[in-house]
């Protein structure tokens, strides 16, 4: 494959990230990839990161830096959109870090099947690993259609490596068309990965684990419960355009939203020093009166789909919640 083929534009939204940022931007800048335009966007960051950020540009003339005002991760790596010039772009969290091969093989994943999006597989890091495990043998890509890609990221057991973006690789012209929904701080990454799936012809996939995720003390997976409330919002969205454009899966978005709710009220019992508590409760429960399931869709479902559409019924959680609070008390 040559080097120096097409211009891949690398997107790093970066966000009190300090202890992590230099070794990220490191195992980026080492890609055997090099045709990069690696673009930091500092995202009003208050420590050192965007000192950090302009020695790296110093240091290598393919980084570009933009400074802005706070505006969250959506606004940052919708910035970065903007100011991309490649062929293909790819997002990169500022407190991770990927294998040297992670763009090659996308990159040739997508040039192998003409795909319009290639996607590896991850792993969970520990917060001070620094350690990576190089392979050398990119595997045979699998290739899927936009409604097998959505069927698995409704899946309740295996949409996880769907609903991330940064394990991704993208056709530019994809991205601007569909874009990140700003103002929330939790969810996008499963609508975007929707709406692009949804819009594209087909993905590839590789079963080699290239990107190292950290998650973090500051992770927005932390942030409990708005992240959460926000996150059901967005699937809110999705479920609208799989109604419209791909019916036959909007079934398993349905049922993936209750399986999130019924999780959200379990784990909402044990934040005791939540204010926003019984808030947290009645807003969850007036998305779940927004679920319809029809005949039909009860009829086609599985006996455990039953289950999670029982028990996130607004009734039976009430029920629950009663249950456990009593449970509480005596015990």
């Amino acid at each position: 494959m040559n080097k120096m083929a097409d211009l891949i534009s690398v997107i790093v939204p970066v966000f009190m990230v300090e202890q992590y940022l230099d070794y990220c931007i490191q195992s980026i800048v080492d890609q055997t990839y090099s045709n990069l335009e690696i673009i930091l966007i500092d995202d009003g960051s208050l420590d050192q990161c965007p000192q950090i950020c302009d020695k790296w540009s110093e240091k290598d003339s393919r980084i570009i830096v933009i400074h802005k005002e706070n505006g969250g991760v959506s606004r940052a790596r919708n910035t970065g959109i903007e100011k991309a010039n490649g062929k293909y772009i790819v997002f990169i969290d500022s407190d991770d870090f990927i294998e040297p091969l992670y763009i090659e093989y996308l990159y040739r994943a997508l040039c192998d099947t003409e795909a319009d999006i290639s996607e590896c597989r991850y792993t969970r890091s520990p917060v001070l690993s620094e350690k990576s495990f190089s392979q050398t043998t990119m595997s045979q890509p699998v290739l899927q259609t936009a409604e097998e890609a959505l069927r698995i990221w409704t899946c309740l057991e295996k949409q996880e490596l769907n609903l991330v973006v940064w394990n991704k690789m993208y056709r530019l012209e994809l991205v601007r068309e569909v874009g990140f929904a700003e103002g929330y701080d939790g969810g996008e990454d499963a609508l975007f990965t929707c709406l692009t799936f949804g819009k594209c012809r087909k993905i590839a996939h590789i079963d080699n684990e290239l990107y190292h995720w950290r998650n973090t003390p500051n992770s927005a997976s932390k942030q409990f419960p708005d992240n959460l409330l926000q996150s059901v919002e967005l699937l809110f969205l999705a479920l609208d355009y799989l109604e419209q454009e791909y019916p036959s899966v909007a079934t398993g978005c349905k049922i993936h939203m209750c399986n999130i709710m019924n999780g959200f009220f379990y784990s909402l019992q044990y934040e005791t020093a939540l204010d926003c508590k019984q808030e947290a409760k009645e807003k969850m429960l007036s998305f779940r009166r927004r679920i319809l399931f029809t005949a039909k869709e009860w009829k086609q479902s599985t006996l455990k789909e039953k289950a999670i559409i029982i028990c996130s019924n607004a009734l039976v959680v009430g029920y629950y919640i009663r249950f456990r609070h009593f449970w509480d008390i005596i015990g």
